[in-house]
């Protein structure tokens, strides 16, 4: 519903700070037009302030001095202060308990979060660049936690935030096919739980993008119950819509007990793949905002919760240290993930797309290119990466929330002008980011084979040949198709 509101882009603020700058303004807009309570409105200022996380004390302070003879108008500001602190406002995010929503806009505060009872322990795995390393997170309300197994321990880091621990281990695994480990509380058995090796064996690949958590995205869910198997899930972005507010931790809850669902059916952590959008980290494409100081004061909680890369220093990566593109090698492919301008420029991210492109290459990413986009963002998407992509095999995109596959496809770049045409050494461009909404809207162009407005997911099965099929909220399988290469 707000997204197509302008002053939500965040370009040059983040989406938490633009809505904040946008209620002060409506504040200063209604005192100069109530007169009769102009007092009680302008002390709404400082509350502001101090509901997103700024000089908490000191709008209390200010308030009371406005208001310190009007003793009832005093007691409702206080009632305000206390019930509105630590808001969170969320966009395609439904059901979420005793936060306030509407058309998939959900807003909660620190008071209404103690009204919510959901289970905030979970338990997830994200891969290295090196495919015989694995990172096993773990969220808990202890610090001390003790991971078992017979793989090497490298690394450990714990993140404290307000209302958990984020434990990460990093851990070397050998050739074995599966692997088991056991998390330990005061050398108290809490669970035990496998996963299995992914390096060049025939895998099933859940990918899409665009989740949420709303009616479309539970059927979703339930969708992957009941397939036969799992190996990996890729995610291009926008994942639970928190805006990079880490005050919306109760998003990402919801959508780790989904996926814990997933787990359970299938007697294995399977590994998340997640690329970044805007509505994870709060800002649009092109941002003033690439990874500067506000990463170190309010870290978006896609950054805190997900290492995916080590650098190769056997060690897990900082929080301020992680980035929005990196690389997995299966064997028989290698996924690539690139940041659609958010976190890192396009040009930061040319070296890395050169060292590791090859002929096995799928990449994922949030923004689509296909149909051609005429904003100013592609121009550098395009000069810097996209004009290479010929030897990859598949290309992802998201964002649109509709169905569309295209032809094989080539992108041209020469003197600031873009061309796209049917190439058949290019790879073929699917998406579009619809596992939780529907776009109504369909992408019309002649290199498209298919386009519909379809909620989906993309179900790929990766053996001496790739067939892929997207399957739909309701299990209908609504497209389908095999990618012909000599690789396997």
């Amino acid at each position: 519903m707000f997204e197509w509101i302008p002053i939500l882009r965040g370009k040059y603020l983040t989406t938490e700070q633009y809505i904040m700058m946008l209620l002060i303004l409506i504040y200063l807009i209604l005192a100069l037009i109530i007169k009769k309570y102009r007092i009680f409105i302008i002390s709404m200022i400082p509350i502001t302030f101090s509901q997103f996380g700024y000089a908490n004390t000191l709008p209390l302070i200010i308030i009371i001095s406005l208001n310190f003879i009007r003793k009832i108008q005093l007691f409702i500001l206080f009632i305000i202060f206390i019930c509105s602190q630590e808001l969170c406002f969320a966009v395609h995010n439904i059901g979420l308990e005793f936060i306030v929503g509407f058309d998939e806009f959900a807003f909660s505060s620190s008071f209404t979060r103690l009204f919510v009872k959901i289970n905030k322990n979970h338990i997830y795995i994200t891969l290295s660049e090196n495919p015989n390393q694995i990172f096993i997170n773990l969220h808990s309300q202890n610090s001390n936690l003790e991971l078992r197994s017979d793989m090497k321990q490298l690394d450990l880091y714990i993140y404290q935030t307000k209302d958990r621990y984020v434990h990460t281990f990093l851990m070397e695994i050998n050739n074995e096919n599966q692997k088991s480990f056991d998390i330990y509380f005061n050398n108290e058995l809490i669970g035990s739980f496998q996963f299995e090796q992914l390096y060049d064996k025939n895998l099933s690949i859940v990918a899409g993008g665009d989740m949420g958590n709303t009616r479309i995205s539970k059927q979703i869910w339930d969708q992957i119950l009941n397939l036969e198997n799992v190996d990996v899930i890729v995610i291009g972005g926008d994942i639970v819509y928190d805006n990079g507010m880490p005050t919306c931790y109760l998003c990402w809850d919801r959508f780790l007990n989904q996926y814990a669902r997933i787990n359970q059916k299938f007697n294995k952590i399977i590994p998340l793949i997640l690329q970044v959008g805007n509505h994870d980290i709060g800002s649009e494409q092109n941002s003033q905002l690439l990874l500067d100081d506000r990463y170190f004061k309010k870290t978006p909680l896609y950054l805190v919760y997900f290492p995916q890369h080590t650098f190769q220093t056997n060690k897990v990566p900082k929080i301020h240290n992680r980035r929005g593109y990196f690389y997995h090698d299966f064997g028989k492919i290698n996924l690539i993930s690139l940041d659609s301008y958010y976190m890192h420029t396009p040009e930061e991210q040319q070296e890395f797309l050169h060292q590791h492109i090859n002929n096995k290459s799928i990449i994922s990413y949030h923004n689509p290119l296909v149909p051609l986009n005429k904003e100013q963002e592609t121009d550098e998407f395009v000069k810097y990466l996209a004009q290479y992509f010929d030897p990859a095999l598949l290309v992802m995109e998201h964002h649109k929330h509709n169905l569309k596959r295209s032809e094989p496809l080539k992108f041209i770049y020469q003197q600031y002008s873009i061309k796209v045409q049917r190439s058949d050494g290019g790879p073929i461009y699917i998406g579009n980011g619809a596992m939780g909404m529907i776009n109504p809207k369909i992408s019309i162009q002649d290199v498209l084979q298919q386009s519909l407005p379809e909620a989906h997911f993309w179900l790929m099965k990766v053996s001496n040949e790739i067939l892929i099929e997207a399957i739909n909220q309701n299990g209908k399988q609504v497209d389908s198709f095999k990618l012909h290469t000599s690789i396997f």
